[in-house]
């Protein structure tokens, strides 16, 4: 997929998904992340022009509104700040003149800040500065959004990661991966995207194979349990209309909260397994917000499958669901706990599910 030519653009479904996902997400996590703290931090990392061709707001501007017209806004008491990087001078310009317009409904202590440059060396500057000053970044969400697979080193996400309350939201270029796998020019770009040469085995694999080999990296390469990595990350995929891979949009972060939240917004984009969106399909539609069977039946089956004959806490359990593409619901697991042939029993000494209620599997 390579970028548009033109200053503002046509806004596509699969972007429309996107930008729902991120407005979902960020009305859950501005409360959340500045609770006690005094101040918190959104950086867009490929900004673009802050508008579409219809009049559509771009990432930005949907994440400034995210803060103004929270509904908790007045209880939110530290300081949000918005940064947005665009390399492009006539789309920086573009999305200057949207920043400014809303900028006076921050309210007093929050800023917007709009930077012409690429987004690595502008992000390094900010991260080398506060170093510098024996300082570091405040809690964050990174949202990066390129259009291909340069300029998104790893090496620069794991830093960011490695900062304590700091996310990422990663636009992973699958499908241009897979189609220049081949291509000697783009080695060094995918050696410092996925911060591993191991993607050069996929120059065996095809179709499918390779595309899901590449997304299994790049989520292998951002978790684990040491600074720099998540340990919680989960990939969702976009698919263009010919339901074939486009990129695969990754969250990372290290705070059960942020990943509990991010699969609320996920579930709410497809609710047939919050994994993927097409651009066949309208994130509009309702049906996408009614399937909760669909859900609820492939939680129950996961924990089947996960604790058969064995008896474990609800903790345990949580933590299970917690690393499936699946919300934490206990509504599911108490209503089938009620069907004798469910082969799911619950004890616990009242009526609430505890960390301590023991859930039983046959």
């Amino acid at each position: 997929m390579s970028g548009p030519k033109q200053t503002i653009w046509t806004l596509d479904p699969h972007t429309r998904a996107k930008h729902l996902i991120l407005q979902r997400y960020l009305h859950a996590w501005i409360p959340i992340i500045a609770l006690g703290r005094g101040r918190a931090v959104f950086i867009d990392g490929f900004a673009g022009p802050g508008v579409y061709a219809g009049g559509e707001e771009g990432s930005p501007i949907i994440a400034m509104r995210a803060f103004i017209d929270h509904a908790h806004r007045q209880n939110i008491g530290s300081d949000v700040h918005f940064l947005f990087f665009e390399a492009d001078k006539a789309r920086a310009e573009s999305l200057g003149k949207q920043v400014d317009a809303l900028r006076p409904a921050l309210p007093n202590g929050s800023t917007a800040t709009v930077l012409h440059g690429e987004y690595a060396p502008l992000l390094t500057q900010v991260l080398d500065d506060l170093q510098g000053v024996g300082k570091q970044l405040a809690p964050s969400l990174v949202f990066i959004d390129p259009f291909g697979v340069s300029g998104l080193p790893m090496t620069l996400v794991r830093r960011v990661l490695a900062t304590r309350s700091c996310e990422v939201l990663v636009n992973f270029m699958t499908g241009f991966a897979h189609r220049f796998i081949g291509s000697p020019e783009f080695e060094r770009h995918l050696d410092e995207t996925l911060g591993t040469t191991e993607w050069r085995d996929g120059r065996n694999l095809t179709g499918h194979d390779r595309i899901d080999f590449l997304r299994r990296l790049y989520i292998q390469e951002l978790m684990g349990e040491i600074p720099g990595r998540a340990r919680y990350v989960r990939g969702f995929s976009m698919l263009n209309s010919s339901n074939r891979p486009i990129y695969d949009l990754v969250f990372a972060t290290n705070h059960p909260t942020g990943i509990d939240r991010m699969k609320d917004a996920l579930w709410r984009v497809d609710a047939n397994g919050g994994e993927r969106f097409s651009d066949a399909t309208d994130p509009g539609q309702s049906t996408l917000f009614d399937l909760v069977n669909t859900h609820d039946d492939g939680l129950i089956a996961l924990l089947r499958e996960s604790f058969r004959g064995s008896s474990v806490p609800w903790s345990t359990v949580e933590e299970r669901i917690r690393r499936s593409p699946y919300r934490i619901l206990k509504t599911p697991l108490t209503r089938a706990a009620k069907n004798p042939t469910s082969g799911i029993s619950i004890q616990s000494p009242s009526r609430a599910v505890t960390p301590t209620t023991i859930f039983t599997f046959s």
